[in-house]
Protein backbone atom coordinates (compact mmCIF):
# COMPACT_ATOMS: atom_id res chain seq x y z
CA UNK A 1 0.00 0.00 0.00
CA UNK A 2 1.28 3.35 -1.02
CA UNK A 3 1.14 5.91 1.74
CA UNK A 4 -0.70 9.12 1.19
CA UNK A 5 -0.69 12.46 2.51
CA UNK A 6 -3.20 11.76 4.64
CA UNK A 7 -2.47 8.80 6.27
CA UNK A 8 0.57 10.29 6.96
CA UNK A 9 -0.82 12.91 8.59
CA UNK A 10 -2.95 10.64 10.60
CA UNK A 11 0.14 8.55 11.61
CA UNK A 12 1.49 11.65 12.78
CA UNK A 13 -1.25 12.58 14.85
CA UNK A 14 -1.19 8.94 16.67
CA UNK A 15 2.49 9.43 17.07
CA UNK A 16 1.71 12.52 18.97
CA UNK A 17 -0.73 11.78 21.05
CA UNK A 18 0.26 8.54 21.62
CA UNK A 19 -2.35 7.89 24.82
CA UNK A 20 -5.29 9.89 22.83
CA UNK A 21 -7.56 7.04 21.24
CA UNK A 22 -9.58 8.77 18.87
CA UNK A 23 -5.94 9.64 16.48
CA UNK A 24 -6.23 5.88 16.78
CA UNK A 25 -10.15 5.31 15.51
CA UNK A 26 -9.49 8.27 12.94
CA UNK A 27 -6.91 5.98 11.44
CA UNK A 28 -9.06 3.01 11.39
CA UNK A 29 -11.82 5.07 10.12
CA UNK A 30 -9.84 5.88 6.94
CA UNK A 31 -8.39 2.21 6.73
CA UNK A 32 -12.03 0.83 6.66
CA UNK A 33 -12.99 3.60 3.72
CA UNK A 34 -9.60 2.41 1.91
CA UNK A 35 -10.89 -1.62 2.11
CA UNK A 36 -8.71 -2.45 4.98
CA UNK A 37 -11.26 -3.69 7.19
CA UNK A 38 -9.35 -6.28 9.38
CA UNK A 39 -6.49 -3.49 10.24
CA UNK A 40 -9.71 -1.41 11.17
CA UNK A 41 -10.94 -3.86 13.53
CA UNK A 42 -7.75 -4.80 14.91
CA UNK A 43 -7.38 -1.02 16.42
CA UNK A 44 -10.42 -0.79 17.24
CA UNK A 45 -11.26 -4.41 19.33
CA UNK A 46 -7.79 -3.80 20.83
CA UNK A 47 -8.60 -0.48 21.85
CA UNK A 48 -11.73 -1.87 23.34
CA UNK A 49 -9.35 -4.70 25.01
CA UNK A 50 -7.34 -2.20 26.67
CA UNK A 51 -10.18 0.34 28.15
CA UNK A 52 -11.59 -2.80 29.41
CA UNK A 53 -8.43 -4.13 30.69
CA UNK A 54 -7.06 -1.15 32.70
CA UNK A 55 -4.66 0.10 29.35
CA UNK A 56 -3.24 -3.65 29.16
CA UNK A 57 -4.48 -5.83 26.61
CA UNK A 58 -2.95 -9.01 27.56
CA UNK A 59 -4.01 -8.81 30.84
CA UNK A 60 -6.77 -11.71 32.30
CA UNK A 61 -10.13 -10.61 30.75
CA UNK A 62 -12.92 -10.47 33.24
CA UNK A 63 -15.79 -10.97 31.25
CA UNK A 64 -17.23 -13.13 28.41
CA UNK A 65 -16.85 -9.71 25.65
CA UNK A 66 -13.98 -9.01 26.74
CA UNK A 67 -12.97 -12.93 25.89
CA UNK A 68 -14.28 -12.78 22.58
CA UNK A 69 -12.74 -9.64 21.89
CA UNK A 70 -9.47 -11.21 23.00
CA UNK A 71 -10.24 -14.21 20.36
CA UNK A 72 -10.68 -12.11 18.05
CA UNK A 73 -7.81 -9.92 18.09
CA UNK A 74 -5.86 -13.09 18.28
CA UNK A 75 -7.33 -14.23 15.13
CA UNK A 76 -6.87 -11.49 13.16
CA UNK A 77 -3.11 -10.78 14.65
CA UNK A 78 -3.05 -14.68 13.64
CA UNK A 79 -3.77 -14.14 10.18
CA UNK A 80 -2.04 -11.02 9.26
CA UNK A 81 0.08 -10.01 11.82
CA UNK A 82 3.25 -10.66 10.30
CA UNK A 83 2.38 -8.65 7.49
CA UNK A 84 1.40 -5.30 9.03
CA UNK A 85 4.15 -5.42 12.13
CA UNK A 86 6.65 -7.80 10.88
CA UNK A 87 7.96 -11.14 12.13
CA UNK A 88 8.84 -10.14 15.66
CA UNK A 89 6.20 -8.71 16.57
CA UNK A 90 3.59 -9.87 19.47
CA UNK A 91 0.36 -9.26 21.71
CA UNK A 92 1.43 -11.18 24.52
CA UNK A 93 4.67 -10.60 26.15
CA UNK A 94 7.31 -12.70 26.25
CA UNK A 95 7.98 -14.34 29.73
CA UNK A 96 11.07 -13.44 31.41
CA UNK A 97 12.69 -16.49 30.27
CA UNK A 98 11.82 -15.34 26.37
CA UNK A 99 12.76 -11.85 26.93
CA UNK A 100 16.19 -11.61 25.74
CA UNK A 101 15.11 -12.02 22.22
CA UNK A 102 13.87 -9.50 20.07
CA UNK A 103 10.63 -8.67 19.88
CA UNK A 104 7.95 -5.91 19.46
CA UNK A 105 4.65 -5.94 21.35
CA UNK A 106 1.62 -4.37 19.77
CA UNK A 107 -0.74 -2.04 21.98
CA UNK A 108 -4.30 -0.67 20.83
CA UNK A 109 -3.42 -1.56 17.31
CA UNK A 110 0.43 -0.34 17.01
CA UNK A 111 3.50 -0.98 17.88
CA UNK A 112 4.77 0.46 21.15
CA UNK A 113 7.31 -1.25 22.98
CA UNK A 114 10.61 -2.50 21.17
CA UNK A 115 13.05 -5.12 22.42
CA UNK A 116 16.02 -5.40 20.62
CA UNK A 117 19.98 -4.68 20.28
CA UNK A 118 21.44 -1.48 19.91
CA UNK A 119 22.92 -2.61 16.65
CA UNK A 120 19.23 -3.69 15.58
CA UNK A 121 18.03 -0.37 16.35
CA UNK A 122 20.44 1.79 14.61
CA UNK A 123 21.80 -0.06 11.98
CA UNK A 124 25.10 -1.56 11.29
CA UNK A 125 27.84 -3.51 9.46
CA UNK A 126 26.41 -6.22 7.61
CA UNK A 127 27.26 -9.60 9.22
CA UNK A 128 26.75 -11.96 6.31
CA UNK A 129 29.19 -9.79 3.93
CA UNK A 130 31.03 -8.47 6.90
CA UNK A 131 30.86 -5.19 5.75
CA UNK A 132 31.84 -5.94 1.92
CA UNK A 133 29.09 -5.71 0.12
CA UNK A 134 29.74 -8.95 -1.70
CA UNK A 135 29.53 -12.89 -1.04
CA UNK A 136 31.07 -15.84 -2.82
CA UNK A 137 29.02 -18.70 -3.50
CA UNK A 138 30.36 -22.32 -3.80
CA UNK A 139 28.42 -25.39 -5.12
CA UNK A 140 25.32 -22.62 -4.39
CA UNK A 141 25.97 -22.31 -1.29
CA UNK A 142 26.89 -18.61 0.28
CA UNK A 143 30.13 -18.23 2.33
CA UNK A 144 32.38 -15.63 3.32
CA UNK A 145 34.10 -13.78 1.07
CA UNK A 146 37.71 -15.41 0.36
CA UNK A 147 40.46 -13.99 -2.00
CA UNK A 148 40.59 -15.61 -5.49
CA UNK A 149 36.88 -17.12 -5.96
CA UNK A 150 35.42 -16.21 -8.62
CA UNK A 151 31.77 -16.60 -7.83
CA UNK A 152 31.26 -13.61 -6.44
CA UNK A 153 27.62 -11.85 -6.29
CA UNK A 154 26.09 -8.83 -4.53
CA UNK A 155 25.12 -9.66 -0.85
CA UNK A 156 21.30 -10.32 -1.22
CA UNK A 157 21.41 -9.65 2.92
CA UNK A 158 22.31 -5.87 2.62
CA UNK A 159 22.05 -5.46 -1.30
CA UNK A 160 25.17 -4.92 -1.51
CA UNK A 161 25.76 -2.05 0.46
CA UNK A 162 27.51 -3.68 3.53
CA UNK A 163 25.26 -2.46 5.79
CA UNK A 164 21.91 -2.89 7.35
CA UNK A 165 19.69 -0.20 8.13
CA UNK A 166 18.06 -0.74 11.41
CA UNK A 167 14.72 -1.27 12.36
CA UNK A 168 14.42 2.26 14.51
CA UNK A 169 13.85 4.89 11.83
CA UNK A 170 11.33 2.46 10.03
CA UNK A 171 9.54 1.92 13.31
CA UNK A 172 8.98 4.60 15.16
CA UNK A 173 8.31 7.05 12.67
CA UNK A 174 4.91 5.56 11.71
CA UNK A 175 3.96 3.44 15.10
CA UNK A 176 3.94 5.30 18.84
CA UNK A 177 6.54 3.57 20.03
CA UNK A 178 7.00 4.31 23.74
CA UNK A 179 9.92 2.65 25.03
CA UNK A 180 12.85 0.69 23.62
CA UNK A 181 15.01 -1.82 25.53
CA UNK A 182 18.37 -2.98 24.36
CA UNK A 183 21.12 -4.69 26.09
CA UNK A 184 22.48 -1.97 27.33
CA UNK A 185 23.09 -1.19 30.62
CA UNK A 186 24.35 1.97 32.50
CA UNK A 187 27.14 1.74 34.72
CA UNK A 188 27.01 1.80 38.91
CA UNK A 189 30.14 4.32 39.94
CA UNK A 190 30.50 4.28 43.74
CA UNK A 191 29.32 7.59 44.26
CA UNK A 192 25.99 5.65 43.28
CA UNK A 193 25.36 7.69 40.21
CA UNK A 194 24.66 5.51 36.84
CA UNK A 195 26.53 6.58 33.80
CA UNK A 196 26.51 6.26 30.19
CA UNK A 197 29.48 6.05 28.02
CA UNK A 198 30.25 7.43 24.99
CA UNK A 199 31.07 4.53 22.76
CA UNK A 200 34.53 5.47 20.84
CA UNK A 201 34.79 2.40 19.06
CA UNK A 202 36.82 0.69 21.68
CA UNK A 203 34.18 0.25 24.18
CA UNK A 204 31.37 -1.10 21.75
CA UNK A 205 31.51 -4.35 24.01
CA UNK A 206 30.95 -3.16 27.69
CA UNK A 207 27.41 -2.86 28.10
CA UNK A 208 27.22 0.72 29.22
CA UNK A 209 28.99 2.10 26.16
CA UNK A 210 26.26 3.54 23.72
CA UNK A 211 27.14 4.53 20.46
CA UNK A 212 27.69 7.98 19.20
CA UNK A 213 24.18 8.21 17.02
CA UNK A 214 22.34 7.41 20.40
CA UNK A 215 24.58 9.00 23.08
CA UNK A 216 24.33 12.79 21.37
CA UNK A 217 20.30 12.26 22.49
CA UNK A 218 20.93 11.22 25.67
CA UNK A 219 19.66 14.08 27.92
CA UNK A 220 20.90 15.14 31.91
CA UNK A 221 22.36 18.28 32.86
CA UNK A 222 24.89 16.20 34.61
CA UNK A 223 27.98 15.52 31.71
CA UNK A 224 31.50 14.86 32.28
CA UNK A 225 33.77 18.27 31.14
CA UNK A 226 34.53 16.08 28.08
CA UNK A 227 31.21 14.96 27.16
CA UNK A 228 31.89 11.47 27.29
CA UNK A 229 29.96 10.12 30.16
CA UNK A 230 26.24 11.20 31.03
CA UNK A 231 25.12 10.63 34.51
CA UNK A 232 21.94 9.86 36.48
CA UNK A 233 20.62 9.54 40.06
CA UNK A 234 19.08 6.14 39.41
CA UNK A 235 19.28 2.72 36.94
CA UNK A 236 15.95 3.28 36.20
CA UNK A 237 16.23 7.10 35.30
CA UNK A 238 19.24 6.53 32.85
CA UNK A 239 17.47 3.35 30.67
CA UNK A 240 14.37 5.82 30.87
CA UNK A 241 16.65 8.20 29.27
CA UNK A 242 18.32 6.16 26.75
CA UNK A 243 14.51 4.77 25.60
CA UNK A 244 13.81 8.48 25.03
CA UNK A 245 17.00 9.00 23.08
CA UNK A 246 16.50 6.09 20.81
CA UNK A 247 13.30 7.10 19.67
CA UNK A 248 14.05 10.71 19.61
CA UNK A 249 16.93 9.58 16.92
CA UNK A 250 14.76 7.54 15.15
CA UNK A 251 12.33 10.54 14.98
CA UNK A 252 14.47 13.27 13.93
CA UNK A 253 14.05 15.02 10.52
CA UNK A 254 16.34 13.26 7.62
CA UNK A 255 16.64 12.20 4.38
CA UNK A 256 16.68 7.99 4.30
CA UNK A 257 16.42 5.79 1.48
CA UNK A 258 13.35 4.39 0.10
CA UNK A 259 13.68 0.64 0.68
CA UNK A 260 15.18 0.01 4.74
CA UNK A 261 17.35 -3.81 4.56
CA UNK A 262 16.92 -5.63 8.03
CA UNK A 263 16.68 -9.15 8.92
CA UNK A 264 17.56 -10.23 5.07
CA UNK A 265 13.90 -8.85 3.65
CA UNK A 266 13.14 -6.23 2.09
CA UNK A 267 10.71 -3.81 4.06
CA UNK A 268 9.29 -0.93 1.99
CA UNK A 269 9.60 2.41 3.96
CA UNK A 270 6.38 5.09 4.26
CA UNK A 271 7.99 7.82 2.81
CA UNK A 272 7.80 9.52 -0.74
CA UNK A 273 10.33 11.38 -2.73
CA UNK A 274 13.47 9.43 -0.64
CA UNK A 275 16.88 9.47 -2.43
CA UNK A 276 19.51 9.33 -0.30
CA UNK A 277 20.60 7.75 3.06
CA UNK A 278 22.60 10.34 5.68
CA UNK A 279 24.04 8.78 8.33
CA UNK A 280 23.48 10.44 12.08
Amino acid sequence: MTETITERALLAAIIANPDDDQPRLAYADWLEENGQTERAEFIRVQIELANATSGRSHRVWSNEKTLDQAVRAASIFTEHGERWFGKFATITPPNAREANGQWWIVERGFISEIRCTEEQWVGGECERCEGRGQVQFHDGQPITPRSGNPFVVQCPACHGTGHIVGIGQRIAQTHPVERVVTEKRPWKLMSDDWIWWLDDGSTDDIPSSVRRELHGHIKTPRIDQFGYWKSFESEQAALDAYSRAAIEWARRPQTVTATFHYAGELQPMPMDDIENETDT
